[in-house]
């Protein structure tokens, strides 16, 4: 997945062992700001927890994420609705 035209170098890697976040979560997470590239879905439909303070970044100066209307159906779902957001509207060139 690119995000905001990114091009990943070799340089820029490395390995890592991945778990969902429900490994993690025993479900006493009280704050929780999820920015990870793309993939704040996968981390919101692993949730244990129910936070009081939810942040889920959802885009880039060039980029939506893919999952956004499963992540606008969770959180209807969950009762986490949006407080603000930085959603600026879209313009066309003068």
């Amino acid at each position: 997945m690119r995000n905001d035209n990114y091009q990943p170098k070799h340089a820029d890697t490395f390995d890592l062992r991945a778990v969902t976040f429900d490994e993690i979560d025993d479900g006493s997470v009280d704050v929780l700001s999820i920015d990870v590239e793309g993939g704040e879905w996968f981390v919101l439909r692993h949730l244990r927890s129910c936070p009081t303070v939810l942040s889920v970044e959802t885009h880039g100066k060039r980029y939506v994420n893919l999952f956004m209307a499963e992540i606008t159906q969770w959180m209807a779902a969950n009762g986490a609705g949006p407080v603000a957001s930085d959603v600026m509207p879209q313009t066309s060139p003068a």
